[in-house]
């Protein structure tokens, strides 16, 4: 099965709507306070883009081909985003994400860039 691919959904005018259909690739899990989980990305395309669903308006940290950090002080350099609606990660790379709260659900959707 080859890997949903990005495009956007036309309005009834025939405009972009900005809204894409549902991926066939989807991972969803319950995410514990503190503990990074990671996925790694299909294979059948060279680069995708990933969109992430959040529950409850949760803060997820986001990493690509890293792991999630939660920060612990002042602003430095990291590798690791908050609260982002989407990013890119390559064929085979990992998207690692990780909350400071319990029990949050979070999904990630794999769309084909060509």
């Amino acid at each position: 099965m080859s890997t949903t691919k990005l495009q956007i959904i036309p309005d009834i005018n025939g405009k972009p709507s900005y809204t894409l259909p549902q991926s066939n690739v989807i991972y969803t899990g319950l995410l514990a306070a503190n503990v990074a989980q990671s996925v790694t990305a299909p294979t059948d395309s060279p680069r995708y883009m990933v969109r992430i669903g959040v529950s409850n308006g949760a803060d997820v940290l986001v990493s690509v081909n890293g792991t999630a950090t939660i920060p612990t002080g002042a602003i430095s350099a990291s590798a690791t985003e908050v609260n982002i609606a989407q990013t890119y990660v390559t064929s085979g790379g990992t998207v690692s994400v990780i909350t400071p709260e319990d029990d949050v659900i979070v999904s990630l959707g794999f769309y084909a860039i060509q």
